[in-house]
Order: C-alpha cells, then structure tokens, then sequence
C-alpha cells in the first residue's frame, strides 16, 4: 500500500506542477493593451450596444453627465443617437444598421482624455469624447 500512496502522491505533484506551469506559460503570453487600442475598444463596445438597443449596456459605458443625457431622451435609440452625436435621431431600423456597420476610425489619446472617429454604415462620420475613470474609458 505505500507505493500506491507514494505513487498517487507523485502524480498529484506531477499534475500540481503541470497545472502551474500551464499557468505561468499563459501568463506570459498575456499582453497589455495601450490607451489607444483601449479606448477603440470602448468605443467598438458603445456602437456594439447601441446598435442592439440594449440600454444597460450603454449606461455602463457613459460618464454620470452623459448618463443624465442619455436617459433624458425617449427611446433607447434616441439616447444614443445623441451620444453619439448625430445630428437626426434615425428610426430605430436605420439606428441599428448604421451603427451595426460603424467603425472607429481613428483614436487620439492625451493624458486621460481621448477622442474616436466614427463612420456609421451610411457613411456618417461623428466623433466621440471618452474620458479615463479608475483606469477605464468612458463616453464624456
């Protein structure tokens, strides 16, 4: 019976140091994001929600003031229409097209404030303000 307790002791140690190794190789391969690739990605985030009307979505990317704008609006649609800046609030089918076909552009980043160019599927061009909180960006 020892060498069976010594041998399960052995693979449980063999199969602890695998699991770490694992670990510190994926570790490794982890990369950092810079600013302007993060906040190209909130931005991709904000067209993605607002191209599905999800509003809960929204709000968790947007600064307490764009909040207050975005909800202050009567649709989904609507809120995000203005957001983002366009000068007409589309209906909702047109919203959901354009903005399912925008794409960010161009991103400028200074300190932690930052801008992102957007053109809409219809060939609108915008552009957004995003403000860094606590490490993530944020519509302002």
């Amino acid at each position: 019976m020892r060498r069976a307790g010594r041998a399960s002791r052995r693979s449980s140690a063999v199969a602890c140091l695998t699991v770490a190794v694992a670990m510190a190789a994926a570790a490794c391969g982890t990369s950092t994001t810079g600013p302007e690739e993060q906040v190209q990605s909130a931005a991709e985030t904000l067209l993605e929600s607002c191209a599905k009307l999800s509003p809960n979505a929204v709000l968790s990317l947007l600064t307490t003031a764009v909040r207050r704008d975005f909800v202050g609006e009567s649709s989904t649609a609507d809120g995000c229409a203005r957001v983002l800046g366009l000068d007409e609030p589309p209906r909702v089918h047109d919203l959901k097209t354009a903005l399912g076909n925008a794409e960010v552009t161009r991103t400028s980043v200074r300190g932690g404030f930052a801008t992102a160019e957007i053109v809409t599927g219809d060939g609108d061009q915008t552009e957004l303000g995003l403000e860094q909180v606590r490490g993530e960006w944020y519509v302002d």
